[in-house]
């Protein structure tokens, strides 16, 4: 099984437009909001944006998370 990273192209355009501190900022940004999107509101219930795009979103934030974990070394 390969992994497909989603948001790797973003990130290498941000790097290259903006430089490293640039992209950690997107990343970061980027993963408070999608996280924010695919959490339970107080009722218990999802948006119906995170639940029509629930798995894509947690597989940007695992991208953010891991080029973050990277850029942090």
């Amino acid at each position: 099984m390969t992994t497909v990273h989603h948001e790797a192209g973003r990130l290498r355009f941000m790097e290259a437009r903006d430089g490293v501190q640039g992209a950690m900022a997107f990343a970061r940004q980027s993963l408070s909001v999608y996280r924010a999107a695919v959490k339970r509101a107080k009722d218990g219930r999802r948006s119906g944006y995170a639940s029509a795009y629930r798995r894509a979103l947690l597989e940007s934030c695992l991208d953010f998370r891991a080029y973050l974990r990277q850029r942090a070394a």
